[in-house]
């Protein structure tokens, strides 16, 4: 994973053990999965749980929602491993898969694969940082 994000312009640098406690897998916290061939991690896929109450329904109480986290697709492209983070998340009890126009999400994959057009941008503010514009495509900062 950590060769994975240089392909990106901005990344959270992270020790082993900022890199443990932000991926390795919390119950209602964070999930992370591991594609392993012959000993040799393959890819990675995480996701992080939110939930929230529903107003005003008396048929949902709350939602349990995931968020894409990071990731690193290796030989089985990003499409693949997306398809995977649905399919995982659903069998962890999440009523929903919530995703970023960030790393190689863009809104073209994101709508092949069925995820909805959210109903806003997110704007991400780095005070005391002097950097240039970055496209969604080469960001590989995840904030939570």
């Amino acid at each position: 994973m950590l060769h994975f994000v240089w392909y990106y312009r901005l990344v959270h640098e992270m020790t082993q053990d900022e890199f443990a406690h932000l991926l390795l897998s919390r119950k209602d916290v964070v999930y992370s999965y591991v594609v392993e061939e012959e000993g040799a991690v393959k890819a990675v896929i995480s996701f992080y749980a939110i939930s929230s109450t529903v107003i005003g329904s008396a048929k949902h109480s709350h939602v349990h929602a995931a968020y894409s986290f990071y990731h690193a697709p290796g030989p089985y492209g990003i499409r693949k491993i997306i398809d995977c983070a649905v399919t995982l998340a659903k069998n962890e009890g999440f009523d929903v898969l919530n995703a970023l126009t960030i790393m190689e999400q863009d809104a073209d994959l994101l709508t092949d694969l069925k995820f909805g057009a959210g109903d806003g941008n997110l704007n991400y503010y780095l005070y005391n940082w002097q950097c240039p514009v970055i496209p969604s495509n080469k960001l590989g900062l995840v904030l939570t």
